[in-house]
């Protein structure tokens, strides 16, 4: 049933997407008087069809988009090219703008479609690294503790603190790290004991990193990410502890048993602790407490 509403939704969006960028074509040609001859809907073979003035309106069986045909547009016929009803008879810079009229319309699209969501309240969307750290700084974002380890370079303080690839470092002296301040904190600690929390697979590890006497290159290289809440639920079976609990698909979990989540595994560790679990969900902006027993 996701599959086949996943292809309807596909289906519907690009045929918006086609339909909005030809009528951009079909209006700006009208506007240079340029004879349109078809404005499709979808594509042939053709279901039915009525003529307005002189453009036939088609309906067709494949519902996928639609076209637009205009005089002269192969430019191939000699008295079609001598028209000046028809495309090819039109300047450079008219057709020019039929082309790019297409295009033009599909930004129109986006920018209502986003002004009108915004205006309802839609979630505000992160399209750059600036913003980013700037709804991170502001508290709408939230980034998971734990920096993920690309590389170990030899004979460093790292490969002799036991620290592998892929490993999870979660913590420096029992605080909590990510990405941009896991080097900052080992600075300020040189010349102290350092304690890393290291999460390996689904063992927790401590391992203890000595500074080295100079430099800041403690043999850490890092991959350019960090996690980022929540898990969001899939699905939920029918007739279930959860269903009756009510748990619903698209629920973000945020934490479980007050503790914070932010990985499946990190939920499955803490189903397995415990026969009630009390969930606090977010859904439709809205949090939620949810009680399973099972």
């Amino acid at each position: 049933m996701d599959i086949f509403l996943t292809v309807i939704a596909v289906v519907v969006i690009f045929s918006v997407l086609v339909l909005v960028h030809e009528w951009g074509h079909f209006i700006m040609a009208k506007r240079a008087g340029i004879k349109v001859l078809e404005f499709g809907f979808g594509f042939p073979p053709r279901l039915f069809k009525f003529k307005k003035g002189e453009t036939v309106y088609s309906f067709n069986a494949v519902p996928i988009g639609g076209f637009v045909k205009l005089y002269g547009e192969d430019m191939t016929d000699p008295e079609a090219a001598r028209s000046k009803r028809s495309f090819a008879g039109k300047s450079a810079w008219v057709r020019t703008k039929v082309i790019v009229a297409g295009v033009v319309m599909n930004f129109l699209l986006a920018y209502v479609l986003l002004t009108v969501g915004f205006t309802v309240g839609i979630e505000p969307l992160i399209v750059t690294e600036q913003d980013l750290f700037h709804y991170i700084e502001a508290g709408n974002v939230t980034t998971a503790p734990g920096v993920y380890v690309k590389r170990v370079n030899e004979k460093s303080s790292a490969e002799s603190a036991g620290v592998l690839a892929e490993d999870e470092l979660l913590q420096i002296n029992g605080h909590a790290v990510v990405n941009a301040g896991f080097i900052e904190i080992l600075r300020e600690n040189r010349g102290k004991d350092i304690d890393v929390l290291v999460r390996r697979n689904s063992e927790m590890l401590v391992s203890h990193l000595v500074a080295p006497p100079k430099g800041d290159d403690f043999g850490f290289e890092f991959k350019p990410y960090t996690l980022f809440p929540r898990p969001i639920i899939q699905k939920v079976d029918d007739k279930s502890p959860a269903e009756r609990a009510g748990l619903r698909r698209g629920d973000v979990v945020l934490a479980v048993n007050d503790e914070a989540v932010y990985s499946p595994h990190g939920l499955a560790q803490i189903f397995m602790r415990s026969p009630v679990l009390k969930l606090n969900v977010l859904r439709v902006g809205q949090t939620h407490e949810v009680v399973i027993n099972y």
